[in-house]
């Protein structure tokens, strides 16, 4: 059952982010268009998976190295969470960027998403 919350949760939660109010955020503010065009260029790809994955790695080893030493206090979880949480920010990054926007849009030059 945690694993399924744990799942769900963060998937429900970057969907509503993703097509609510962010969505239109960055329609009104015209942001939409250049994460369109980074998206098709694909520049900071590459750095910001190397540095999802850096804290992915970090999470993991700390995580190991605190079970390897017998505790887990309260200050490890909270580390380790952020650990996961900008993980997990910056794959979504990736995801949204260089993924669903190019597929969603494509060749969005501004204007209205939808008639």
């Amino acid at each position: 059952m945690k694993k399924i919350v744990g799942l769900v949760i963060p998937f429900l939660a970057t969907h509503v982010l993703c097509c609510g109010a962010l969505l239109y955020f960055l329609w009104s503010t015209g942001l939409l268009i250049s994460i369109a065009r980074e998206g098709r260029s694909r520049v900071y790809f590459l750095p910001i998976f190397i540095i999802g994955l850096v804290f992915f790695w970090l999470h993991r080893s700390h995580k190991k190295a605190c079970h390897l030493e017998g505790h887990f206090r309260w200050g490890d979880r909270v580390v380790n969470f952020l650990f996961f949480l900008t993980f997990y920010l910056m794959m979504s990054l990736v995801f949204i960027v260089y993924v669903f926007i190019p597929w969603w849009i494509p060749g969005y030059d501004g204007g209205l998403i939808l008639p």
